[in-house]
This record gives structure tokens, sequence and C-alpha cells, in this order.
């Protein structure tokens, strides 16, 4: 061998066990890897040094799914072609959540569970929030009813009961 190649290899052993730590473990922040095309599709890291994360990219390099742990707790995000973050699914502080966005960014729907009571929460094009049910379904021999509750606008909620067609039993207001 020669000087130069010695020389080199010494290089990359000193290398290779200044990153090899404890009991021949590998140790890094992150590694990725890439298609035969040499473009990156998965990240496996801690980002900001202390959140652990695995991205998959697309083609393009569009993030499409992120797995990672927050100090809340654990989470999934998944995005469409165009990178939008489109829905998440997490537990924050051990309480499910479920985030459905539209393709302008805007959360449209949530379900979460808060102190064992389940909250629904959707929106609207114009951002109004509007619960729709059924949210309670009562059986009454073969009529089924739902009780439902509509929020158009924050000065106008409507709670109302409706046979299982969707037609108005008892509303309130009138």
């Amino acid at each position: 061998m020669s000087q130069d190649l010695e020389a080199r290899v010494r290089e990359l052993e000193t290398l290779i066990k200044g990153i090899l730590k404890d009991k021949g473990q590998l140790v890094v922040q992150s590694i990725s890897f890439s298609d035969d095309g040499g473009k990156e599709r998965l990240r496996i890291g801690v980002e900001n040094g202390k959140h652990p994360r695995i991205r998959i990219y697309d083609k393009n390099h569009h993030t499409r799914v992120l797995l990672s742990l927050e100090s809340q707790g654990p989470g999934i995000a998944l995005y469409d072609h165009e990178g939008k973050l489109r829905v998440t699914l997490a537990l924050s502080e051990d309480n499910p959540l479920l985030n459905i966005f539209n393709r302008e960014g805007q959360q449209v729907f949530s379900v979460h569970l808060t102190n064992e009571q389940a909250i629904l929460l959707c929106r609207d094009e114009k951002g109004s929030t509007e619960v729709r049910g059924p949210l309670v379904w009562i059986h009454n021999n073969q009529d089924r009813s739902a009780i439902t509750i509509t929020t158009r606008t924050p000065e106008n909620p409507v709670i109302q009961i409706v046979n299982e067609y969707g037609e108005p039993l008892w509303k309130a207001p009138e």
C-alpha cells in the first residue's frame, strides 16, 4: 500500500472510532437514505437537538409523512403532493387528537378527547364552526333520532333533534 493510501485509511479509522461510541454503537444526529437518482427519500434523525423524527419524501423532495415525538407526545403528519399539511394524528399529553386541513391550510375538522370527553369541531370555508351529528342516536322502536348542534355564526347556534332522514323534529331557537 502506498503511504498516501495508508494515511487515508488511518484517517478513516480515526474518524470511525470517533463516531463509534460505547460498545460499538454508531451515534449520529441523523441519517438519510437516497433513491437511485441520489434524491433524499427518507431521513431519520433528532431535529432541533431534542425531537426524534422520521421524514418520508416524495420524488420532488416534498415531505409526505412525518412521524415525530414532541414534548407533548407522539404524532403523525400527512402532507399532500405539494407538501401542504393535510392530516395530523397525535397524542397530546395522552389525549388523542385528529385534525384535517383543507388545501389552504385551514383546519376544517378536529376530533379530540379531553378529560375522557370527546369534542368534535368542523369549520366551513368561512371559518364558521359547525358541529353536525349524529352526536347521540335515540332509539324509539324503529324510529331513530339524533341530536345535532350547528353553529353557522357565533351569534346563531342551533340545537335540534332530527329524524333518520335529517328532517328536524325539534329545534331551538325556532
